[in-house]
This record gives C-alpha cells, sequence and structure tokens, in this order.
C-alpha cells in the first residue's frame, strides 16, 4: 500500500512592484506616446474655451498615471505651467500646450530624470535655405543670405527648426536678453526644407521665443506668435524642434 500523498502548502513570494526608469529606453512606446498628446491637446483644448485651471490640472493629474512615476515626478511639472497660462490672451493655450507636451517628451525620452532633464536632439544640419535667405535683426550675429555675416559655429544660443507641415513657413526666433532691443532671427523655411539653424552665436542662456506664419501672408493657418520655446538645463545648444500641424492650428513639439 502506497503512503498517502505528502501535503505541501505552496509559499508565494510577493515580490514588490517596481518600475525600471532607465534613460536610454523611452518609458512610452510610440503610440502610447501620440495616445497620451492627443489627450494633452484634448484637455488644453477645454482649458481654452473654459479657463478652469483646477479642472485642467486634475485632468493632466489623471492623465500622469498612464506614465510610470508621472503622477509623482511629471504631474508636478504640468501643474505649474498651467501658472503660465492667461485666458484671454491670443495664443496663450496654444503656448501653454507646446510647453506641456515638451514636458511630455523630455520625461518620456530622459526616464527618471524627470520632465526637467536634458533634451535629446537629433542630429543638426548646418545648411541654410538657398533660394529664401534669411534675415537677422536687432544686432543678432546669427547666420544670414545676402547680409554679409558669417555663419558662426553651433552657439549656446542657437536651436534647430523642421518643418513638418508640408507649407512654406516664415519663422521668426526671439533671443529674450535683458535689453530694449532683443535679436531676432527670420528665415523662410519651405515645405520638404532640411532641418534650419537658428544660431545667435553667443552664449547669453537666454530664453528664446517663436513666431510661425505662412510665408505668403495668408491667414489660415493662422499664426502661432510668441511661442516659448523649452530650454533644457544645459542650454539650447542647437536643440530641434518641429513644426507640425494638428486641427488646422500649427504645433511646435522639441524633437
Amino acid at each position: 500500500m502506497s503512503p498517502p500523498p505528502r501535503r505541501t502548502t505552496p509559499v508565494v513570494d510577493v515580490m514588490e512592484p517596481r518600475t525600471l526608469l532607465s534613460t536610454g529606453v523611452p518609458l512610452l512606446s510610440g503610440h502610447a506616446l501620440q495616445v497620451v498628446v492627443h489627450e494633452v491637446r484634448s484637455i488644453v483644448g477645454t482649458l481654452a474655451r473654459t479657463g478652469n485651471t483646477s479642472r485642467a490640472s486634475a485632468a493632466l493629474t489623471r492623465l500622469s498615471s498612464r506614465i510610470p512615476s508621472g503622477p509623482q515626478e511629471l504631474a508636478p511639472t504640468w501643474r505649474g505651467e498651467l501658472a503660465f497660462y492667461r485666458p484671454g490672451t491670443p495664443g496663450s493655450g496654444m503656448a501653454t500646450e507646446t510647453r506641456i507636451i515638451g514636458d511630455l517628451y523630455r520625461y518620456v525620452r530622459g526616464g527618471s530624470e524627470s520632465a526637467g532633464g536634458s533634451q535629446v536632439t537629433a542630429p543638426v544640419s548646418t545648411t541654410q535655405p538657398t533660394s529664401n535667405p534669411g534675415t537677422v535683426g536687432a544686432g543678432a550675429t546669427g547666420a544670414t543670405g545676402d547680409s554679409g555675416v558669417p555663419t558662426p559655429a553651433q552657439s549656446l544660443d542657437s536651436v534647430s527648426i523642421q518643418n513638418t507641415t508640408g507649407l512654406d513657413l516664415r519663422v521668426t526666433v526671439y533671443l529674450r536678453v535683458a535689453q530694449v532691443q532683443q535679436p531676432w532671427i527670420t528665415e523662410i523655411i519651405p515645405a520638404g526644407s532640411p532641418i534650419v539653424d537658428f544660431n545667435f552665436g553667443s552664449a547669453t542662456g537666454a530664453f528664446m521665443t517663436m513666431n510661425v506664419s505662412m510665408a505668403n501672408d495668408s491667414q489660415t493657418p493662422p499664426p502661432f506668435l510668441n511661442v516659448a520655446l523649452d530650454q533644457p538645463i544645459s542650454g539650447y545648444d542647437g536643440t530641434l524642434f518641429t513644426i507640425s500641424l494638428f486641427s488646422g492650428y500649427f504645433s511646435i513639439t522639441p524633437g
């Protein structure tokens, strides 16, 4: 007669769930990232209609829960961006959207270094459009077509712009230094143009803003004015910004 089976008690090791944050691996897949971007735009669109920042803050906090460590590390940054929203000010809603999406891209690409970390930038081209030379104003030392000012080496006060709209655009970047006449650079960026440098040839570390409009002065899409370009901790230093179209409006995102 065989002995009765030995009764054992299973032992289960309870593992504490952890999220591994790596600076080399994005926290979200490309599809998941685009879903979050779409939700951000919806939240900011509602904010622009209602002016209710409390509602937008709560919605952004809920949305951040879809991202590893988002409620702890990303949501506070998003809520802080809402303090710069100015109801009734043209372009304020789009500027807020741009900053929030920029925070998202940097956080996702930077992992646990949070939304304030250094931005990953794509390789940039030093080729300027030859058919539509740019214009440098108010004492700027950036690149220009026929002015005779040489193109300086990449500087801290420089950004790179990519036009993915399929439209010919007029883009002006301002260097917001503490002086009455602030330097600016204007370029016509045709559809299909390579990445274009806006290089002031200096190292002030000042913030930059950008205006985007149709090169033919059409008001469709409407001009996107005084857009703050998010500055990485290490300075712009050629940081890439992409201009795209969303629902008939210009959108500017890092990378």
